[in-house]
């Protein structure tokens, strides 16, 4: 089976319930906020990993311009 997306996981949590108890047990779920967050900086730090960085160089010249 595929294992799920970070983004998949978010969408989940966020039509779960924050928190359940059965049988004398009780589960609390992460905070979507957080969870968010922490996808936008995995997000950034994979952005900032790549070679190069968001930035693209280029020489522009008008036409006719000698």
């Amino acid at each position: 089976m595929a294992e799920k997306t970070i983004r998949q996981k978010i969408e989940e949590t966020a039509m779960a319930p924050a928190s359940m108890a059965a049988d004398g047990h009780s589960v609390v779920a992460q905070d979507i906020d957080k969870q968010i967050r922490a996808d936008q900086y995995r997000a950034a730090q994979n952005a900032a990993a790549q070679s190069h960085l968001g930035l693209q160089f280029v020489k522009l010249k008008a036409p006719g311009a000698g």
